[in-house]
């Protein structure tokens, strides 16, 4: 994750502005941002019933293959076929955490001035794009064995948004 906050140059400009509606309009602005880069969230696959007739909806499948081989598309994030049925009555063997799931690649952006009006009265503008590149993000894909959504990605986080807002202080 990375947070630079830059004040952009354009107060240089104001000697060459000096009055008028273009003299308030430059000098001031800020330009912030939050980037965060993060790998995928392990997640365990589990059957969507009691398998283990113990009461508990905790029951996990037998692990055959390499689920992270899979072709990490929506429709089939992990190797499905990577998992077998434990018997009826029995618990299968797979490890907790056994799959990565999607990664997460965000930007957000505000750009922001506060305009001087009188001595104690002042105007902050402020323009927000959240997910500026509206890059799309997942959920971890649906982990219940047998379902048939198994290993797809059924949610998305939010696309790109945009924000504007002025407020008076005083």
């Amino acid at each position: 994750v990375a947070s630079p906050v830059y004040d952009l140059p354009f107060g240089e400009f104001r000697k060459y502005v000096t009055s008028g509606l273009p003299a308030h309009l430059v000098g001031g602005w800020q330009l912030s941002g939050i980037a965060t880069a993060q790998t995928g969230r392990p997640f365990t696959v589990y059957y969507s019933s009691d398998n283990s007739n113990t009461g508990e909806n905790a029951d996990r499948p037998n692990l055959i293959g390499n689920p992270n081989s899979g072709p990490r598309t929506v429709a089939q994030w992990f190797n499905t076929s990577a998992f077998a049925a434990a018997g009826a009555g029995k618990f299968g063997n797979e490890g907790r955490n056994a799959i990565e799931g999607p990664g997460f690649l965000d930007v957000d952006v505000a750009i922001a001035r506060t305009i001087p009006i009188r001595e104690k009265v002042s105007a902050h503008f402020r323009a927000e794009a959240f997910n500026l590149f509206n890059h799309p993000n997942f959920y971890n894909p649906t982990s219940a064995f047998g379902s048939g959504s198994f290993g797809t990605l059924a949610q998305a986080y939010d696309p790109r948004q945009l924000q504007f807002s002025l407020k008076l202080l005083f």
